[in-house]
């Protein structure tokens, strides 16, 4: 079976002077400063599996697992999807010197192969449909190897049009081969077993045993085929061989690793091998020693590739591993190519410009404006790597258009991102008629603020899944004295406490409940959630304790711990881990180990505690007394807390926060619904909701959607200021 979850063969078939899967020297292992590495984000995240080059470093080539074949013309900067290869499983692919032919294996299909630089692909069916594991090319393209991997090694002398099983290879657990520039000389490693060598284009074959036997991922030759380097992927070094692999040194400055792909120069003097989970390595002394490039930071590298003369490298991230799947190329340095991302709002009245320069600048910032003319230009000046920046632009007008760009500067030039615009548009507070007047004691939301859920005290529990614009009747919660109700983060998973009686659960965001026996009949006040909905927590008001649950509401704990208090108010940090708890007329209590244990935090004070909210990390905590009428706020976790002023003293009722505890909203019986922006130091009078009885409020997890009840009356809903990107797109500055 193979290997695919973690290794997966990325060919590094150099041809000519190599072609292999590439690591970038860093400057100070250059003796020309221009030379720089650089994320080429114009290829797009993708499960990349394995990249080639021509000799000369400017024609890439790479193959996506369950995606197209992409090409580049310039060292990476830019590249082409080649449609016409289709959407396979490609797993290796391999170049010619001049890189007009191109091969590429399938695991489970055909080899295919391009004489175009890979605007068209030829099926080539006298290779059957193998499981090919990895593919090597002669420096003019007529010779190829590849390993069927538990199978044989298969030559072709016609540029791939016909294939002989070379018996003689054995069959072994192929993992990667590689050629001399004449392909007369053949390296391949099986993974569980030894090196093996070939002197006659792969007709004899001789098991190199001096290497040993050992995890072999990867194998790369010098352009004469006398000096091999293979990596070990268990744990192990880089091996290296002057003498076509009848001798081997284990270079043990490289380090034990998790190697996965090596590549080398020509003369094979410059090896570039990658670490699987770690960073890229190089070495200029045919592997006597090695230097980590950590500018590139550690990621799940899977192949690697170099130009002849070893100066150009070009390696590929797996994005299905580690959510980054980029390409990265090292070189000669280029003007910069820059992308305006889309923007992040803020606060009420200003933005975070967002822009990604793929190259070392001096010199980035932002243009921006009512047009195209671009009034203001921000500038930031410093040695800059590839990567995202970013600027902070407040005093902007609502309900206005504003175009802006990236930019960034280096010794090659400026170049510009495309033009983006943004507008802050303004909502007024909806009343949403369609749910009715009803005696609204508590709603909760999904993350994204589209899937609702409200409790009517006395009658039934009623969801929307259009952000409250029209909601559902859900009879069979029954008709109950609900107090109060909570959700998962997709708002599939509900739990609402019923006063006096049971706790009720649904799976199927709200169309059928269950009624949890097993928690009990008590005085429940109010209840929360995780984000996956599997760790609840409520409180038992009446001298009560605080009671938990791990397995979405079937089976209760009553955490003793706690107290018996007037529980008056729960929340929970995203993972459920943390929970505060507010006793109504005594202090605030905090757990960090999901009820089991609490700390009664004496900086709160004893107050009349209505309701408390927290940040998705249970640092930020917010809480609402109805005693001195104010608002509290602690940033460490409820250690600590400031009494907010600034929001006056008010009937407060009901108090909200987004993920990131900076937005929050506080309800009030019998005044307006108030909003804060900066984590409650400053707030806003929400006049456009009028004076109402609010009871309940509730917020989207990036605080921009609100939902707030009345009691005896409607839902309201409101969507914050903010920011609307458009136009996103990418210019290269080439």
């Amino acid at each position: 079976m193979k290997k695919k979850s973690l290794v997966n063969i990325f060919t590094l078939v150099f041809i000519l002077a190599f072609a292999s899967v590439t690591a970038l020297l860093p400057r100070s292992a250059q003796a020309d400063s221009n030379y720089v590495w650089s994320q080429q984000a114009s290829a797009g995240q993708r499960n990349w599996y394995s990249i080639t080059s021509s000799s000369d470093g400017a024609k890439l080539a790479a193959v996506v697992n369950g995606d197209y074949i992409y090409t580049s013309t310039d060292s990476g900067v830019t590249w082409t999807p080649q449609t016409s290869s289709g959407q396979n499983n490609w797993d290796s692919i391999t170049s010619s010197a001049d890189g007009t032919k191109l091969a590429a294996v399938v695991w489970g299909d055909y080899i295919y192969t391009s004489t175009d630089s890979g605007v068209t692909w030829t099926a080539q069916t006298g290779s059957d449909q193998n499981n090919w594991n990895s593919i090597t090319s002669s420096a003019d393209g007529t010779k190829l190897a590849a390993e069927d991997y538990r199978g044989y090694i298969y030559t072709s002398t016609d540029s791939g049009i016909t294939w002989t099983a070379q018996t003689g290879s054995g069959q072994h657990n192929w993992w990667s081969i590689t050629s001399s520039n004449t392909g007369t000389k053949l390296a391949a490693v099986d993974s569980n077993g030894y090196i093996y060598t070939s002197p006659d284009s792969g007709v004899t074959w001789t098991a190199r045993t001096s290497a040993g036997q050992r995890y072999w991922n990867s194998i790369t030759s010098s352009s004469d085929g006398t000096k091999l380097a293979a990596v070990d992927y268990n744990n192990g070094y880089v091996y290296t061989s002057s003498d076509s692999g009848v001798t081997w040194t284990a270079r043990t400055n490289s380090g034990q690793r998790s190697w996965f792909s090596i590549t080398s120069s020509a003369d094979g003097t410059k090896l570039a091998a990658v670490d699987y989970g770690g960073y890229i390595y190089t070495s200029t002394d045919s592997g006597i020693t090695w230097t980590a490039q950590t500018v590139t930071g550690q990621y799940n590298w899977r192949s690697i590739t170099s130009s002849a003369d070893g100066t150009k490298l070009a390696a590929v991230d797996n994005f299905a591993v580690d959510n980054n799947g980029y390409i990265y190329t090292y070189g000669l340095i280029k003007i910069p190519a820059v992308t305006t991302n889309s923007v992040i709002f803020f606060s009420r009245n200003a933005v975070e410009l967002r822009g990604f320069a793929n190259t070392d600048n001096t010199v980035r910032g932002f243009q921006y404006g009512l047009s195209t003319d671009y009034s203001t230009t921000t500038t930031e000046t410093g040695a800059f790597t590839y990567g995202n920046y970013f600027t902070v632009i407040s005093g902007l007008k609502l309900n206005t258009t504003y175009h802006y760009r990236a930019y960034a500067t280096n010794s090659e030039g400026t170049s510009y991102g495309a033009d983006n615009t943004f507008i802050f548009t303004v909502h007024s507070w909806i009343e949403q008629q369609a749910s009715g007047q009803h005696n609204w004691y508590s709603i909760t939301s999904s993350n994204n603020g589209i899937k609702l859920a409200a409790v009517d005290y006395g009658g039934y529990i009623y969801t929307s899944i259009d952000s409250g614009t029209t909601w559902t009747q859900q009879t069979s919660s029954g008709q109950n004295n609900w107090d109060s109700i909570t959700s998962s983060d997709d708002g599939t998973k509900l739990a609402a406490a019923d006063r006096l009686d049971y706790i009720y659960t649904s799976s199927d965001s709200g169309a059928t409940w269950t009624q949890q026996k097993s928690s009990g009949q008590h005085y429940w006040n109010s209840i929360t959630s995780s984000n996956d909905g599997t760790k609840l927590a409520t409180v038992d008001y009446n001298n009560g304790y605080v009671y938990t649950s791990s397995d979405s509401g079937v089976t209760w704990i009553a955490q003793t711990s706690s107290g018996q208090r007037s529980w008056k108010s729960i929340t929970s940090s995203a993972d459920g881990t943390k929970l505060a708890a507010v006793d109504y007329g005594g202090y605030i209590y905090t757990s960090t180990d999901s009820g089991v244990t609490w700390t009664q935090q004496t900086g709160s004070g004893q107050n009349g505690w209505l309701s408390i909210t927290s940040s998705a990390d249970g640092n930020k905590l917010a809480a609402i007394s109805n005693w001195d009428g104010y608002i509290y706020i602690s940033t460490d976790s409820g250690v600590t807390w400031t009494q907010q002023t600034s929001a006056g003293q008010n009937s407060w009722y009901s108090i909200t926060s987004s993920a990131d505890g900076k937005r929050l909203a506080a309800s009030t019986n019998g005044d307006y619904i108030y909003i804060s922006e900066d984590g409650g130091v400053t707030w806003t009078q929400q006049t456009s909701a009028g004076q109402h009885q609010w009871q309940a409020i509730a917020s989207s997890a990036n605080g921009t959607k609100l939902a707030a009840g009345i009691y005896n009356d409607y839902i309201y809903s409101y969507w914050n200021d903010l920011p609307e990107a458009k136009d996103l797109s990418i210019t290269s500055g080439n």
